[in-house]
């Protein structure tokens, strides 16, 4: 039996063929159960690629993403699934050291490994770490509020991604999308709050996703993905309060469903603790974002009035335009700094300093892949070796 038999991914996608053709054959080599959930005004015309043992196409135009994702629920059937984009891989090194932790601790629920971001310039392949933040995340509370407070108190999407347990996955993506609101991304906050009321999470030092960032997101019309409005506006927003309340009673209608141990008040309370912690965690990040960005300002200011001749040389040689153009320079050497920083910021107390170097920028592929090895996170260099070509094929537009 192949070791990943027992793996389904489940890859949504929408008006992408070619990516979807491409993501097709590179998990069929891989030998882990496909479905795919096609939302195209067309179906997807590939007779032989279609013609596998392991793969089910829904071509479902009638469905919304959020509707496709819900239908995805009753068509699993291994142990254990995980979410993908149709222009992502997850490594199969990866997959298999989440299935060996998933399987030797029967309290973990989901794993993922470790992330690199990759794109395309003037035909190189680039990458760099991504969320590097989730380096040693481990959400392990011993009880449901516990976990759904410290997973939401510093907040990355470490489940949504991740290998799941089959249950687990199809508990949390009903309860995700069992009604719409109109907020951005919710679905997302809701899947990750419902794995963690579920049971523990980590992520592990092993290279495993590979997240595209030079091909640019498809939106389709679902209220959560093209409205403007964030979570923690709409938390605090006065005349959201009659969402908010259906918002608790769904969750936790559906967190609750087929156990008796808390009464759905409890469950909602728990919600209510986990999300407001999020909140707080959204705002001190702001903060610090705010706080780092006025720091280095504020040194290169003085780093600048500390050696004044070059400024008074250049500006009385070139007027005012030669001053700012000087003091424009200096803000340049800022912005880089501030632009490759991971978004969102890791922690509320996170320092420039403290982000890893392989995270800073993106660099030619393998010298970002030297970097994270040497940050201690194992690389099955073969593989990725193997993948790299499939790499630069999925940056075309």
């Amino acid at each position: 039996m192949d070791e990943l038999s027992d793996l389904t991914v489940i890859i949504p996608t929408y008006e992408r063929h070619s990516h979807v053709q491409r993501a097709i054959r590179y998990w069929n080599d891989l030998g882990v159960v496909i479905h795919v959930w096609d939302g195209s005004a067309e179906p997807l015309e590939h007779a032989s690629l279609l013609d596998s043992p392991r793969l089910s196409y829904h071509h479902t135009p009638q469905f919304s993403m959020v509707e496709r994702l819900r239908d995805a629920c009753d068509h699993i059937e291994t142990d254990y699934c995980c979410l993908i984009g149709d222009d992502e891989f997850h490594l199969r090194s990866g997959m298999l050291a989440c299935l060996q932790h998933l399987n030797e601790d029967r309290d973990l629920v989901a794993c993922l490994g470790r992330t690199l971001a990759f794109k395309s310039e003037s035909g190189e392949l680039l990458a760099r770490t991504h969320y590097a933040g989730m380096a040693g995340k481990s959400v392990a509370g011993s009880s449901s509020r516990a976990r759904m407070i410290a997973h939401l108190e510093n907040y990355l999407p470490s489940t949504i991604y991740a290998v799941t347990r089959t249950p687990v996955w199809q508990k949390a993506m009903r309860a995700a999308t069992a009604e719409a609101f109109p907020v951005f991304a919710i679905a997302e906050l809701q899947f990750e709050a419902a794995v963690a009321y579920q049971g523990k999470s980590k992520v592990i030092d092993v290279l495993h996703w590979l997240r595209n960032t030079h091909v640019p997101p498809t939106k389709e019309g679902d209220s959560s993905l093209i409205t403007r409005k964030r979570f923690f506006e709409w938390w605090d927003d006065a005349q959201s309060s009659a969402e908010r309340r259906r918002f608790l009673e769904v969750l936790a209608r559906e967190l609750g469903e087929g156990q008796e141990v808390q009464s759905p008040d409890e469950i909602k309370q728990e919600i209510a603790a986990a999300f407001s912690a999020y909140v707080r965690c959204i705002q001190d990040r702001s903060n610090a974002r705010l706080a780092q960005r006025d720091e280095t300002k504020s040194a290169k200011t003085t780093a600048l009035r500390s050696d004044p001749a070059p400024v008074v040389q250049k500006a009385s040689r070139h007027g005012v335009v030669g001053l700012l153009g000087r003091f424009g320079a200096v803000l340049r050497g800022v912005k880089p700094v501030i632009a490759h920083q991971p978004e969102p910021i890791e922690t509320p107390k996170s320092t420039l300093a403290e982000i890893p170097p392989s995270a800073k920028r993106f660099a030619p592929f393998f010298e970002t892949v030297r970097a994270v090895q040497q940050e201690g996170v194992s690389v099955n260099m073969d593989e990725l070796k193997g993948v790299q070509n499939k790499l630069r094929g999925a940056t075309d537009l």
